[in-house]
C-alpha cells in the first residue's frame, strides 16, 4: 500500500495524500520532474484520476487536474474526435474501391415503377435529363411547348 503524505495547502492547512496507483508518465523534464497520471486520495476520499507534474522524490507536486471516471471517459471521447479529425485533414484523399455489385435473385416485379413515378412529374424548364426508358415521349409544337407523343 502506498505511504500517505501530507502538504502544505494554500492557507496553510495541511492536505493528505496517497499516490494509491501509479497508471503512466506522460512527460520526464530535464529537472528530474515528471508529469504523471495516478490515482490520488485526497484526504483520505475515495482515489481520484490526477494529472500533474511530481518532483523526483514525489515530496513536491505542481498544480494539477483531477477528474472523476466519468470526466475521463469525456475527456477520452473528445480528444479521439479531435484527433480522427485532425488524421482524416491530414491524410491524403484516396480513391475507395468500388463495392461490388451484389445481383438480385429475384427481382422487383416492376422494376421500372419508381423511375416512372419520378419522370410522370412535370420536367421544370431547362432540365435536360434523359427520358425514363418505357416513359412517354416529350415533343415540342411549334410554339415551344411541350406536349406527349
Amino acid at each position: 500500500m502506498a505511504e500517505r503524505n501530507r502538504r502544505s495547502g494554500r492557507r496553510g492547512n495541511d492536505i493528505d495524500y496517497q499516490v494509491v496507483r501509479s497508471i503512466g508518465i506522460l512527460a520526464e523534464y530535464s529537472s528530474g520532474w515528471t508529469k504523471e497520471v495516478n490515482m490520488i486520495s485526497w484526504n483520505g476520499g475515495t482515489a481520484k484520476y490526477d494529472i500533474r507534474d511530481w518532483a523526483p522524490d514525489h515530496n513536491t507536486m505542481s498544480r494539477g487536474i483531477t477528474m472523476h471516471e466519468d470526466e475521463v471517459k469525456a475527456l477520452l471521447e473528445v480528444m479521439n474526435g479531435y484527433f480522427s479529425r485532425i488524421r482524416k485533414k491530414d491524410q491524403p484523399r484516396t480513391r475507395r474501391p468500388v463495392e461490388e455489385e451484389i445481383p438480385f435473385d429475384d427481382p422487383p416485379e416492376e422494376p421500372m415503377e419508381a423511375a416512372e413515378q419520378f419522370w410522370d412529374e412535370e420536367k421544370e424548364p431547362g432540365c435536360d435529363a434523359p427520358e425514363a426508358p418505357g416513359g412517354p415521349e416529350i415533343a415540342e409544337d411549334e410554339s415551344g411547348e411541350q406536349a406527349a407523343v
